[in-house]
């Protein structure tokens, strides 16, 4: 019998700061990360430089958002509009990525 104990995989730690708040961004739920995995064709936009709507920047932040209350259960929607820049909203949908494929590593057993 094989038994695969995902107890032992840990990601490495991904935090992220905005303006004196931390957001652990380590762990993503698997709802969130299908609704990242169909703005690829938006993500795939913005990494080409081109434009896109202001419908899709915002479904772009409410994933954001979602994410980052996960870690700050009250995180008001207006703080993260009014301190999220266009370069860090830019970085942290590329940290997501990274999160959302980040396998991590076995634990070592202690002796």
């Amino acid at each position: 019998m094989q038994i695969l104990d995902f107890d032992e995989f840990i990601p490495e730690d991904k935090i992220v700061k905005l303006k004196g708040k931390e957001f652990n961004i380590t762990e993503i739920p698997f709802e969130t990360a299908l609704q990242f995995n169909q703005a690829y064709p938006v993500l795939t936009a913005l990494s080409e430089n081109k434009e896109i709507s202001k419908e899709e920047f915002d479904k772009l932040f409410q994933l954001i958002y979602s994410i980052f209350k996960i870690s700050v259960p009250d995180l008001e929607e207006e703080w993260l509009r009014k301190n999220l820049t266009t370069q860090r909203f830019n970085k942290i949908i590329t940290l997501i990525s990274q999160a959302m494929f980040d396998e991590g590593k076995k634990k070592e057993t202690e002796q």
